[in-house]
């Protein structure tokens, strides 16, 4: 009888901890799954967002919804505090901005003046991707400021999908050479290469590192 009961007992206790363990893991799994769909419905509020604001911008706002899908995932947030440099005068064009909220300055710091101010749904930094020059301004942060940021390899591979893209773009950054010669704060022999360099690869396409 007492080696029956041992048995029964030392069974009982390594049932016991056994279902523990498998609670405790069913629980951890549980706790898986719920920030697995957790992470997935913010994603789908990010992109729906994103969409919307997206949509209300001049840039895009011809664009078909597919374009504008296949844009969306390269869009990656950034914040940035006031009197942050957001690019600098002088730096490689890696990257372009939308602004989603708040306000920035955009300064020709060789000539320590301010050529403009720009705000919500403003973009910037386009011009050094199209055209391969240099940073030809500093944008400057006027207070908290939250955005958007495509960066270069990213940006080719859009803009060469899209014709409309591709034109909205370069109208865009037409009229900033246009207004950087007006103000002085490039020569005629400078905005003219630039123009040269943006019509090129309008017609060839985008280099495609």
């Amino acid at each position: 009888f007492y080696p029956l009961a041992l048995g029964c007992l030392i069974g009982s206790f390594l049932f016991i901890i056994l279902n523990q363990i498998v609670n405790q893991q069913g629980g951890f799994l549980r706790k898986l799954a719920t920030t697995v769909n957790y992470l997935k419905r913010e994603k789908i509020k990010r992109f729906k967002r994103l969409f919307e604001r997206l949509s209300t911008i001049d840039l895009f706002r011809e664009l078909p919804a597919e374009e504008l899908h296949k844009l969306i995932p390269y869009i990656k947030d950034r914040t940035f505090s006031m009197g942050s440099t957001i690019i600098r005068q002088g730096d490689p064009g890696d990257s372009f901005f939308i602004i989603e909220d708040g306000d920035a300055e955009i300064w020709d710091e060789k000539n320590n003046k301010m050529i403009t101010e720009i705000k919500q749904n403003d973009i910037f930094g386009e011009m050094a991707l199209m055209t391969g020059a240099r940073r030809s301004a500093s944008v400057i942060a006027s207070n908290d400021l939250k955005g958007w940021m495509i960066n270069k390899k990213d940006f080719d591979v859009v803009i060469n999908s899209s014709e409309k893209l591709k034109k909205s773009f370069g109208k865009i950054v037409d009229e900033r050479i246009k207004n950087l010669e007006k103000h002085q704060s490039i020569d005629s022999k400078i905005a003219k290469q630039w123009a040269n360099k943006l019509s090129k690869s309008l017609k060839s396409g985008f280099e495609i590192p």
